[in-house]
């Protein structure tokens, strides 16, 4: 850390303007490892980037799946500013920092050496002078050493690591809420499935308390929860507008909350072959930006170990405290590495078990398929009235629902599994 602060008071110093963006908790910029490149799309499969990502330009008030990542690292003011900051840092000619500290180090050396010549004619302003040019001399010292070590260049390199993690981050928060809208979506057609079947069912009780049959309370209970449904159907489009409007910002759109979102990619059977659990996640720990650092801090710790070792013998307080400091950030490595393959392997076990789901409804489709048929035939023989026919095609509509969303749900999971294989984000 010490290195990190010292790498940008470098940058300061030099007037090169480097402001590394700080973001929400929705950017979770600060958790994950060496991001992908800027150009690395949304993985399609553990090992490669299939077709998903070759679409057509969206059309206006339309986006696909597939090209949201291409529309956010184009369009999406966030991973720009990161991407000018990045730029920047990318841009640093070291040599030339060098030779201007080394500069001016010599001017600062030659002001001392002429100031204690002169230092008697006024000995006690000179000497604070004196000192205070000193200590500037030394901060150079540090700098120029950091320069030459390459300390300055692996820390900015760790900063754009950093910046393009976050902006990883952010297209997969963006890939997250298309995801959320197209359930969204999903279950606002359920609940006016839902609305219209209630509706039905008012109307046959309109007609039931007419004749006597249930009381003024039963009918108005009823017809009281007609008005929840449709406050919830209410609420829920008005939440739809809201991340569509989210969405539209991200990808740099017009803010409309109406944007047509294009369906959800199948995840295809030869993509399920392709996934290695242990080899996969050997790829995701090369990546892991959080077990990059933890690795980081964990040399700096041995540094400042062997350090403190030199300066002040094993015997010594501060040479104790060194290395315990070492020990901890040992614990720290190790825990960064468990709880990455915890988390990895949780995301593995999803996959197969939302593919294990969606092999169950459709088998459950099949099996209204078959019961709608039975129920057409026998409403065309005349044995049930036309709402029970309804009623067993808005079954049949729901064992459809559930199928979408299992792959849905499916595609998710597995979308959030090779992100964590291309780029070591563990969400």
């Amino acid at each position: 850390m010490k290195k990190r602060l010292l790498a940008l008071a470098v940058l300061g110093a030099l007037t090169l303007g480097c402001v590394m963006p700080t973001f929400a908790a929705e950017d979770q910029a600060e958790s994950a490892k060496e991001a992908a490149q800027v150009n690395s799309a949304t993985p399609a499969g553990p090992d490669d980037k299939d077709d998903r990502k070759n679409n057509e330009k969206d059309a206006v008030g339309f986006v696909s799946f597939a090209n949201i990542e291409s529309r956010m690292r184009r369009e999406n003011l966030k991973i720009k500013m990161m991407d000018q900051t990045i730029e920047t840092l990318e841009e640093i000619d070291y040599d030339s920092i060098e030779a201007q500290l080394q500069s001016g180090l010599s001017m600062i050396e030659a002001q001392v050496l002429a100031m204690q010549q002169g230092a008697a004619m006024e000995p006690i302003g000179a000497q604070v002078a004196i000192m205070n040019l000193q200590t500037q001399a030394a901060e150079l010292k540090e700098q120029l050493s950091n320069i030459k070590n390459g300390n300055l260049r692996s820390d900015n390199r760790g900063i754009i690591n950093q910046l393009e993690n976050s902006q990883n981050l952010l297209v997969m928060a963006g890939e997250t809420m298309f995801l959320a809208l197209k359930a969204m979506e999903t279950q606002e057609g359920a609940l006016q499935r839902q609305l219209t079947a209630l509706n039905r069912t008012v109307e046959e009780m309109e007609l039931r308390y007419q004749m006597g049959q249930i009381s003024a309370l039963t009918l108005g209970e009823i017809k009281a929860g007609r008005s929840a449904l449709i406050s919830g159907m209410n609420t829920l489009k008005m939440n739809i507008v809201t991340y569509k409007s989210q969405l539209e910002q991200f990808i740099g759109a017009e803010l409309t909350g109406e944007i047509t979102l294009g369906a959800v990619p199948q995840v295809t059977e030869s993509q399920l072959a392709d996934m290695d659990l242990e080899e996969d996640w050997k790829q995701c720990q090369r990546r892991s930006y959080d077990i990059d650092t933890a690795l980081d801090a964990l040399n700096e710790a041995e540094e400042a170990e062997e350090d403190t070792e030199k300066a002040s013998g094993e015997d010594s307080y501060e040479y104790l405290a060194a290395r315990n400091a070492r020990q901890a950030a040992e614990y720290t490595y190790d825990d960064a590495i468990e709880t990455a393959e915890l988390k990895f392997r949780s995301l593995y076990a999803q996959v197969q078990d939302y593919r294990q789901i969606l092999e169950n409804a459709k088998i459950s489709l099949q099996c209204e398929e078959a019961s709608f048929q039975a129920s057409e035939l026998r409403y065309s023989q005349g044995a049930i009235s036309e709402n029970t026919l309804l009623t067993a095609q808005d079954e049949l509509t729901a064992a459809r629902e559930a199928v979408s969303n299992a792959e849905n749900d499916l595609f998710s999971a597995y979308n959030t599994y090779c992100w964590a294989v291309e780029t070591g984000i563990l969400n």
